[in-house]
């Protein structure tokens, strides 16, 4: 997929002077682990041997905790203990496994930034609960499948965090402005770094050769309202989520509109439960 491809369908005008600024801004940000690769890699496939993947699993001590927590979790109900790797893999299947692993590299990206330790937190549990949220629309409304829909939530906000490690405090003096003043996100960013964080977070995306998709949904999460669509899912997500202050700002006036017009908040029990279990696994 090509740069121009992945981007080329996003809403606004990327100049030459923006286009530079959102490269120089992502050239020294962590490229994905090698291990997120090889099971991007490896789970694409449905026949590969769960034995390769679950030693390029054990690989990873960390990876292999959550999994075998996540396993024995109560949300997933199993009757007996989960002992192994292979087990995990078995019982949760290959597109829970890809999630999760995308989920722990995502938050060791959140941990690795060093600034700010209050807004990190903030803006990983909301990536979290957006994920949880839009895997939730995906799958009630059979509109998407569920674990792309959690790892567009994961991935629908790293453009923040881009922004946050290059430039720290003046992020912090701009969250904290639109605190106190309501003033837009979007008009925000683009006043203070000349672009926004929905454009960083595509273009970042799509040097990670992610998915096409995947691209559209980070890039457009505030504007897609489509719930046919990833991106429609992830915005929706991302609306719910920051209307339950589960957000380091606050959402629009329209929220709650938008929330009864689509009925979200019929899935709002339903959220809490799952949420709460995900960031116990992922807690930063």
């Amino acid at each position: 997929m090509t740069e121009a491809k992945a981007l080329g369908n996003l809403p606004g005008s990327i100049g030459d002077a923006t286009l530079t600024a959102i490269i120089e801004m992502t050239d020294d940000f962590p490229a994905p682990p090698m291990l997120l690769t090889q099971i991007l890699e490896l789970t694409s496939d449905p026949a590969t041997p769960v034995d390769k993947v679950a030693t390029v699993l054990s690989g990873d001590v960390g990876i292999t905790a959550k999994l075998l927590k996540l396993s024995n979790s109560a949300f997933y109900g199993h009757s007996r203990t989960v002992t192994s790797v292979k087990q995990a893999i078995v019982m949760l299947g290959f597109h829970t496994v890809r999630s999760l692993v995308v989920a722990a590299s995502t938050q060791s990206l959140y941990a690795g930034c060093k600034d700010y330790e209050g807004l990190r937190k903030g803006m990983w549990e909301h990536s979290l609960a957006t994920a949880v949220f839009a895997k939730i629309l995906a799958t009630r409304l059979s509109a998407w499948q569920p674990e792309e829909a959690y790892v567009a939530g994961l991935l629908h906000d790293i453009g923040k965090l881009v922004l946050l490690q290059r430039f720290p405090e003046r992020f912090a003096a701009m969250i904290a402005e639109c605190k106190t003043t309501s003033e837009n996100l979007l008009r925000m960013e683009n006043a203070h770094f000349g672009c926004t964080h929905d454009l960083v977070g595509a273009y970042l995306v799509d040097r990670w050769l992610f998915p096409e998709s995947l691209v559209a949904s980070v890039g457009l999460h505030h504007q897609s309202k489509e719930l046919e669509t990833l991106a429609g899912i992830t915005a929706l997500a991302n609306l719910f989520v920051t209307a339950q202050s589960l957000n380091i700002h606050d959402c629009g006036e329209t929220a709650p509109q938008q929330l009864e017009e689509f009925g979200l908040n019929e899935f709002a029990d339903e959220f809490t439960e799952q949420f709460t279990e995900h960031r116990s696994l992922f807690a930063i």
